[in-house]
């Protein structure tokens, strides 16, 4: 599977990657072009994606890698006996990026067996660094400070606290939080609100649109590695990987324990 050592290396290469990104932010060279669903994409999300899959590639072991800045995605018929794979999101949160925001992240996933093995989530603006997964407790590193997931200063207070996509949010997830007891919230963008949720910073997220796989695993197995969960939609399942369709179609709610 996956050695500390090769853990390292994608540790590294995220890191690379956002500071390859960092070179387009406020950038006027940074073009802006729109994809097939309208949403964006940059210069920036192109040079990360090619750095992050052309390292991933000098690996010892080699495994498939869906990024999604891959011009072609395989069929599921070409995909779905695959026991283990990457899952690359070279800029998530291209919108926050453009506008000049801070809440933009490489996110890079192992997925094995359809669940998220271990995962690195980089804020370059932020220079916030999470990673952890099933096996391995969670990490952030903020600056010089290094500390396990959850953070125990989150834990003990009264206030239940839902974190709100900024791009995405609706009503029908304020009605949802208010029926789960949540007193407050706090709105953020990209894959951070998952990182929120394993600080213990947040408790609930809960996502009622469609996204992405890879704008989900690797967050996934940051919070996996805090001992929360991630379920598809509002059901008990666990949300899953490399399913027949890549989008999470019914969204998603991630939560800790006391949610």
């Amino acid at each position: 599977m996956l050695s500390d050592k090769d853990k390292q290396v994608i540790i590294n290469i995220a890191q690379e990657a956002g500071r390859l990104i960092m070179q387009y932010y406020h950038s006027e060279n940074n073009e802006v072009q729109y994809k097939k669903d309208d949403s964006p994409v940059t210069l920036a999300d192109k040079a990360s994606h090619q750095y992050i899959v052309s390292g991933i590639k000098q690996l010892n072991k080699q495994y498939p890698i869906i990024s999604e800045e891959d011009k072609n995605v395989l069929t599921y018929e070409q995909r779905k006996d695959w026991d283990s794979f990457w899952l690359v999101d070279p800029l998530d949160g291209t919108k926050e990026f453009i506008k000049g925001d801070q809440d933009f992240t490489v996110n890079i996933a192992f997925v094995y067996q359809n669940k998220p093995y271990w995962g690195v989530v980089y804020a370059p603006a932020r220079q916030w660094l999470y990673y952890g997964g099933i096996e391995d407790e969670s990490i952030v590193i903020k600056g010089s400070v290094t500390q396990k997931l959850p953070i125990k200063e989150y834990l003990n207070r009264e206030d239940i606290i839902a974190v709100k996509s900024k791009s995405h949010s609706s009503s029908l997830e304020d009605e949802f939080f208010k029926s789960c007891g949540v007193t407050k919230a706090v709105s953020m963008g990209s894959s951070l609100k998952f990182c929120l949720v394993a600080e213990g910073r947040a408790d609930i997220y809960y996502r009622s649109g469609p996204t992405w796989e890879w704008d989900t695993a690797a967050a996934h197995s940051v919070v996996m590695g805090a001992k929360g969960i991630v379920y598809n939609g509002i059901s008990q399942t666990p949300l899953d990987y490399n399913k027949e369709s890549l989008k999470n179609e019914d969204g998603f709610l991630c939560r800790r324990g006391r949610a």
